[in-house]
């Protein structure tokens, strides 16, 4: 079995939860957008950070999303306003700066960046702004780099970054504004 399907339920159940229906619907607030791109914000930067560290990201130069995410949160908001970080980011971030093993930093990169590739194309479309987060130079190269990168015995990893993501997107939605 590959690691898509070791972990598809895991991306099944972010999948169907209510603030990632919310992104689907092409009906996402600028506000509601502009938290998740926040919270992204934070956790990109740190998960660059230590795959850079780790040497990850030397064959993918491409790869990186943090400027992107911040060119697109700043165009929805501006330069001066901040959102609060959730606790459940906080507590993402806390757990990625303590990796030391590259394998599990490319499990956390494998729930990220292979979304982003896959279904954030199709979420490009239906959230406010530019979406320059989900725009990647040589996609389809990058997607085979990182493919090669992925082994089996990721899983429980990849299942830890599942479930920092789920706890993510529940905060997200219990903080959504209804219109």
């Amino acid at each position: 079995m590959s690691l898509k399907d070791l972990t598809k339920p895991k991306h099944d159940e972010i999948e169907a939860m209510p603030f990632t229906q919310y992104m689907l619907s092409g009906k996402i607030s600028v506000e509601d957008y502009a938290k998740f791109l926040y919270q992204m914000l934070q956790v990109y930067q740190v998960m660059e950070e230590v795959a850079c560290n780790l040497g990850v990201l030397e064959d993918m130069p491409d790869l990186p999303r943090y400027y992107f995410i911040k060119h697109d949160y700043e165009e929805l908001v501006g330069e001066s306003i901040k959102h609060l970080i959730f606790p459940a980011t906080k507590e993402y971030c806390d757990y990625i700066k303590e990796i030391k093993d590259p394998k599990k930093i490319i499990a956390h990169m494998y729930v990220r960046y292979m979304g982003d590739m896959a279904g954030g194309q199709m979420i490009k479309k239906l959230v406010p702004g530019s979406g320059s987060f989900y725009d990647f130079k040589n996609m389809r190269d990058l997607i085979g780099k990182f493919r090669s990168k992925l082994s089996d015995d990721m899983v429980d990893e990849t299942i830890v970054a599942f479930n920092y993501n789920i706890a993510i997107t529940r905060q997200l939605q219990e903080t959504r504004i209804f219109s």
